[in-house]
């Protein structure tokens, strides 16, 4: 059986939050807020504390630090769901904030206030399955969130890059470039947060 020591009781009560916080009504959800979160995620992962492998780490803890900041109310952060007013109503976002409304035939869907798309380029994995998971971007990611009739408050490509895999080329140009180019094809207005581990330090840049 697993004992807790002093420090990691700390840690659990510091990550605690209590749902009835009225402030959780009253703070928004904003991109300069989520790019908090992010830092707090690459400091944690720089101390050898938090080491996500698929996306769910990712939009797991997300959520978490969400609601301990009181962004949203737990009523209104939804994962994996479907949303009104996207062109295709069979697409699912991994992280929407907003109310849940019914849409045409009857369905709940949420009507977004904000939308976030998330990737992770984890160690420990090979070339192949980075590019599936960057190609997934492009594809998949950045079409979704281009396809919306309604615009949210805002729309972010979260890419969590352990191995600074978007450093390499892909087709002979950057990937990061790739990635922003894509996005000014098909997901204009969308926010592209880049968090990237180069030679052991992390950077945090929205595009």
């Amino acid at each position: 059986m697993a004992v807790l020591r002093p420090a990691d009781l700390q840690r659990f009560e510091a990550c605690k939050f209590d749902v009835r916080d009225e402030r959780r009504v009253n703070v928004p959800v904003t991109i300069e807020s989520v790019k908090a979160l992010v830092k707090e995620m690459c400091q944690l992962n720089e101390h050898g504390e938090y080491a996500p492998i698929l996306e769910a780490d990712l939009v797991g803890f997300l959520y978490h630090l969400i609601l301990r900041d009181s962004l949203c109310s737990p009523g209104k952060i939804h994962l994996d769901t479907r949303i009104i007013g996207s062109e295709n109503d069979n697409y699912k976002f991994d992280i929407v904030v907003g109310e849940v409304r019914r849409r045409d035939d009857g369905r709940p869907a949420i009507s977004p206030e904000a939308i976030i798309e998330v990737k992770v380029f984890p160690e420990g994995f090979t070339d192949q399955q980075h590019r599936r998971r960057f190609e997934h971007i492009l594809d998949n990611d950045l079409r979704k969130l281009g396809s919306l009739r309604m615009r949210p408050l805002f729309r972010v490509e979260f890419v969590f890059d352990q191995v600074d895999y978007l450093a390499g080329t892909y087709a002979s140009t950057n990937r990061e470039q790739v990635v922003v180019g894509r996005r000014n094809e098909i997901a204009a207005g969308v926010t592209i947060l880049f968090a990237r581990r180069t030679a052991g330090s992390w950077q945090v840049l929205s595009k």
